[in-house]
């Protein structure tokens, strides 16, 4: 019976599909769930300036690397760093009012190469100051974030600072 045959090749694809996708889905699973979390944990932060503002408020600069192995990758000889460059503002009293931090991930080939392959930003504003915009870009060995806040009294605008801050990474893996 041809019908026959023909059912069973059939049947036969079909299972050799599914035991396929099923060993491609469960293959794409890491086997640790502390891969799935994302990289928060800062490390090795440095103070790398002071900037004192003529209202008596100042700006404070650091920079540092996210430390988790699931930002850190070393693949034969490149590697995968995350750094982050932040800058703080204070009053003249020493309480925070705003701060923006910007961070990279880079490629590195030590020695050799070092590209930035992903940048992002995180802000924020703390009474009376308000966050009015921010954005983040890359370029080749290095992550840039930028934000605007205002400082309001009563709905109006008594103060505006625009913060930029860039982190780099070099070929042999030193983020500054």
């Amino acid at each position: 019976m041809p019908g026959k045959d023909c059912l069973t090749m059939k049947k036969m694809l079909r299972s050799t599909a599914l035991i396929t996708t099923m060993i491609l889905i469960f293959a794409a699973i890491p086997a640790n769930a502390a891969q799935l979390e994302p990289a928060v944990a800062l490390d090795n932060s440095s103070l790398v300036s002071v900037e004192y503002l003529s209202d008596g408020g100042y700006v404070e600069t650091y920079v540092g690397e996210v430390s988790n192995g699931s930002k850190i990758t070393t693949y034969a000889a490149a590697t995968t760093k995350t750094g982050y460059k932040s800058k703080t503002g204070y009053d003249s009293a020493g309480v925070m009012t705003w701060k923006v931090t910007v961070y990279g991930t880079f490629s590195i080939n030590p020695g050799v190469s070092v590209s930035c392959t992903d940048a992002w930003h995180t802000t924020n504003a703390y009474s009376p100051w308000v966050l009015d915009s921010a954005s983040s870009s890359r370029g080749s060995a290095s992550a840039t974030g930028t934000a605007k806040f205002l400082k309001k009294f009563l709905f109006v605008t008594t103060n505006t600072e625009t913060a930029t801050v860039t982190v780099y990474c070099d070929k042999n893996g030193n983020i500054s």
